[in-house]
């Protein structure tokens, strides 16, 4: 059983991207009470992923995305029970990243299925392309390469470097412009953890589900005077999408933590 049978006849979304601010309405039913509050989490999930500038896409420089929960159950002892509601405050979040949404929250049953999924923003759709509704998002869960694309226009160098052949490992260069403090590569590394967190719920090349193992899927670390070095053994995901959302997210540490002179990714 998938995550996602629910979508086919019980999702809802109605959402118009926006540099300026807007509501988002969530709405999330589950078969039963879940085994552990999860719903929670899910939504911090989703904050968190537009704080650290995952969720601009193109659209968005991703130093513009923004969101604050307004009203929701954000506690363990609150997130019970099989019905939920929250409201976001949300602004520079590319209409694609409502798959991600979606998906998020959709493992919010721990134990359970969730039947129902509904987000509905605050600014009126429109038949432009920064608009969606539900048929759009229902094509993009079943597909595997439909999430946020890469802003592109990224402030240091980036260089493709050659995957291992015949391996599912992969490596990741970020050179600073500067001194590589402990406290720099405590953020780099807490970045790389966001970042397959965020990722966790995205296809392989042929569509299929990865089954996160933490053991596999966590990277282990380097580092030289200037630069950290991060080694995932095993990464299933589509290449392309990892690493736009990857990349978004280090242009925005650019700029707000430590400036990067060079970014090196073997996908």
């Amino acid at each position: 059983m998938s995550n996602l049978d629910f979508s086919g006849t019980a999702l809802q979304v109605a959402y118009r991207e926006s540099p300026e601010p807007q509501t988002l309405a969530l709405y999330i039913k589950i078969a039963s009470d879940p085994v552990a509050p999860y719903v929670n989490v899910a939504v911090a999930n989703i904050v968190d992923a537009i704080a650290l500038g995952a969720a601009g896409g193109r659209a968005f420089d991703p130093r513009v995305g923004q969101a604050r929960v307004l009203t929701g159950p954000m506690t363990d002892e609150e997130a019970v029970g099989a019905e939920h509601h929250f409201t976001l405050e949300v602004e520079g979040v590319a209409r694609t990243f409502m798959r991600n949404v979606v998906e998020q929250l959709s493992l919010s049953g721990v134990g359970y299925p969730v039947t129902t999924i509904s987000v509905v923003g605050s600014v009126p759709t429109d038949q432009s392309d920064h608009s969606v509704t539900t048929p759009m998002v229902q094509y993009w869960l079943a597909n595997a390469k439909d999430y946020p694309e890469a802003w592109g226009q990224w402030p240091f160098r980036v260089i493709d470097a050659a995957r291992h052949p015949h391996e599912d490992r992969t490596e990741l260069r970020v050179l600073l412009d500067g001194a590589l403090t402990a406290e720099m590569r405590q953020r780099l590394e807490e970045l790389c953890q966001y970042w397959v967190t965020f990722i966790q719920l995205y296809r392989t090349e042929l569509g299929g589900e990865v089954q996160f193992n933490p053991h596999k899927s966590l990277p282990a670390y380097g580092q030289a005077k200037d630069e950290l070095r991060a080694f995932f053994p095993e990464f299933l995901w589509t290449p392309q999408p990892a690493k736009a959302v990857l990349l978004n997210m280090l242009t925005r540490f650019h700029h707000e933590q430590n400036a990067l002179v060079e970014v090196e990714v073997a996908l």
